[in-house]
């Protein structure tokens, strides 16, 4: 029986499709994010990654550390399809974000992920950690 990778990802992770302006949801240490794909473009040996990481709760987020993993397309089911191999061309990568992700707000992210080539933006994962939260306070 093969093992895929599917299986095996992190419940917190979406999967993001370059091809649509569709959203996931990342389950994070602090609350739920959105995230988009808003533009995928060539850049040096890889491609840069314009994400939309929606905030759809009321606390300013300060800051997150990313993980974007990204390979070819699965090709589940097809009969050549070796998931083995598959796993093992995932490629990862952490980025901090340094920026506020504002609440109610959907906030642009930029990361550049490399090397990739464009087919190997067919699949991509995002999981989340946010650094802290703040809230405003009540004017008595």
């Amino acid at each position: 029986m093969l093992e895929f990778y599917r299986a095996t990802e992190e419940e917190t992770s979406t999967v993001l499709d370059p091809a649509s302006k569709q959203y996931g949801i990342v389950k994070t240490n602090l609350g739920e994010l959105l995230v988009s794909i808003d533009n995928l473009t060539p850049h040096g040996d890889g491609y840069k990654l314009r994400l939309m990481i929606g905030n759809p709760n009321m606390a300013t987020y300060n800051g997150a550390k990313l993980k974007i993993q990204w390979a070819e397309k699965p090709r589940w089911g097809a009969s050549d399809f070796d998931a083995s191999k598959w796993n093992n061309s995932i490629q990862t990568k952490d980025a901090d974000i340094v920026n506020q992700l504002l609440p109610g707000t959907w906030n642009p992210v930029e990361i550049v992920i490399s090397p990739a080539n464009a087919a190997q933006t067919g699949y991509l994962t995002l999981s989340a950690e946010l650094n802290s939260l703040s809230l405003r306070r009540a004017s008595y």
